[in-house]
């Protein structure tokens, strides 16, 4: 007897929309000790994606500001720190399925005048 669910598995999946030109979408995952190097490196990631789990972040950027966030993560981190950033590619971030209330990161909102 399958499991009684409010939803099904397929019914409840939804596809996420592609990022726009020149915007890659990142998977940032980190396992450091615990204490102020931590919360540090996990305001910086907060500060330009979004959270999706205590130590996972989606970052919407470009080449340029993802290498401008390595360079503000390099001093925060010494021997034994683990940072993984995995490029999310624009035919993969079209078959993302979302399941439950998240959402894929959006892209930041600027103006200019």
């Amino acid at each position: 007897m399958p499991p009684s669910h409010p939803q099904s598995e397929a019914a409840s999946a939804r596809v996420a929309q592609p990022q726009e030109p020149g915007i890659g979408l990142y998977v940032v995952v980190l396992r450091l000790p615990a204490g102020h190097r931590r919360q540090r490196v996990r305001r910086l990631l907060a500060a330009h994606g979004q959270q999706i789990n205590p130590d996972s972040y989606e970052l919407p950027t470009n080449p340029r500001g993802l290498r401008a966030l390595m360079l503000a993560l390099a001093p925060e981190l010494v021997p034994g720190d683990d940072v993984r950033i995995y490029p999310v590619c624009r035919r993969c971030q079209s078959s993302v399925k979302l399941f439950g209330a998240g959402e894929l990161a959006q892209l930041p909102v600027a103006f200019v005048y």
